[in-house]
């Protein structure tokens, strides 16, 4: 959460985001990594999955990657990521009838987050793996759709496929 609180900071401290937003900078006297604030009212506060959250709320909450890969196969670790989720994270949307929750993160078990929240219903659900397994139209709002054939690969600038067939042999099937 730090590094990512960083790089945030970056961004709104760059050139084009002050040409962009000339009146919003980060305000003097809120400008900790973990937890700033905009002269124009925004902010951003981070923390880890555990960490605290009292007194706390958002009208946005993301939540990145909530279970490292080690502890997916733990069911105390697992639990406690469900736990915290349900008693402290779902309670502090500043408007529960409005406010997005987005979680970003890769499927490490089948009970977790994810997992749980897919079985609940009501989630959109963004599937976009490395290698397209089978053909898939992926809305990207004002931009149209994508149309990803099976075989199609992401980000092949940064993942080409040499490099993904070769960790999936590092790797195994189930893991890649």
């Amino acid at each position: 959460s730090e590094k990512l609180a960083l790089d945030c900071q970056k961004i709104l401290a760059s050139q084009w985001y002050q040409d962009a937003f000339p009146l919003a900078r980060i305000a003097k006297g809120r400008a900790a990594r973990s937890d700033f604030e905009t002269t124009r009212g925004g902010g951003r506060f981070s923390t880890s999955v555990g960490g605290t959250l009292t007194g706390r709320g958002g009208d946005i909450i993301i939540l990145d990657d909530p279970h490292k890969p080690d502890d997916a196969q733990s069911d105390i670790k697992r639990s406690s990521v469900l736990d915290w989720y349900r008693n402290t994270l779902l309670s502090r949307l500043n408007d529960p009838k409005t406010g997005p929750i987005v979680l970003i993160q890769q499927r490490v078990h089948e009970g977790d987050l994810a997992g749980m929240l897919l079985e609940q219903g009501g989630w959109t659900h963004l599937d976009l793996p490395a290698i397209a397994e089978e053909p898939m139209l992926v809305e990207l709002g004002r931009r149209g759709v994508m149309n990803r054939n099976e075989g199609h690969l992401l980000h092949p600038e940064r993942l080409p496929r040499d490099l993904l067939e070769q960790r999936r042999i590092e790797q195994g099937s189930y893991v890649f």
